[in-house]
């Protein structure tokens, strides 16, 4: 059985991303406190290191974030496309991102459980 240190909150939210040297947009399938796993064709490698924007529902401030990329799908023969993506991992997050991020989560949560 999996464990995971973060409840994941399963919202659709359009991410720019910095890969590199390039600006790309992808579709959150999840995120938590923890990371996100972004829905993109334009799959990084793991470890590489990704800047990421957005806004969440409940938060009127644009989020800009680090993340590492720690699993990657679509790069292997067969895969359909709509399961390409990254798993990402936040790092060095301040504790006000943070903050602000968990009010954010809680909001998304509350609407989605009251429908």
């Amino acid at each position: 059985m999996e464990r995971r240190k973060f409840h994941r909150n399963k919202i659709k939210v359009m991410i720019d991303f910095l890969d590199g040297s390039d600006i790309e947009v992808g579709y959150t399938k999840d995120i938590s406190l923890g990371g996100m796993f972004l829905e993109t064709t334009r799959l990084s490698k793991n470890g590489n290191m990704v800047f990421l924007d957005f806004f969440l529902p409940g938060v009127r401030k644009k989020f800009k974030l680090k993340g590492k990329v720690i699993r990657v799908n679509g790069n292997q023969a067969g895969e359909q496309k709509d399961h390409f993506g990254m798993g990402i991992e936040f790092v060095n997050m301040d504790n006000n991102h943070k903050a602000d991020l968990e009010i954010g989560l809680k909001s998304t949560r509350e609407e989605y459980e009251s429908k």
